[in-house]
């Protein structure tokens, strides 16, 4: 089975990482999720520490927001998606 390496969502072609394909895997994250996130996202939110804009979405059933990273460095790379708790508190408070 080959590997899906690029995705088209937000308007434009993204490159999916190494990375972030191994973490889609073990954490049960189908593309389609990513894309979802990426064209509908609940949040957006820069994150300079890391050098990413990250998109967030709420995906069916899931009560923890996915985030989905995309790299400043070309505005096309996905380096990493998770579940992200934190990120939903602070989304629930009006935060994020």
């Amino acid at each position: 089975m080959q590997l899906i390496r690029t995705i088209f969502a937000g308007g434009r072609e993204r490159r999916l990482s190494t990375h972030v394909l191994l973490r889609m895997r073990q954490r049960s994250i189908p593309i389609e999720w990513i894309v979802q996130v990426i064209d509908s996202p609940a949040a957006i939110e820069d994150d300079e520490y890391n050098d990413s804009t990250n998109y967030y979405g709420f995906i069916g059933d899931n009560v923890t927001l996915l985030a989905v990273a995309i790299s400043k460095r070309d505005d096309q790379t996905i380096p990493t998606a998770f579940f992200d708790e934190r990120a939903t508190r602070r989304y629930l408070r009006g935060e994020l």
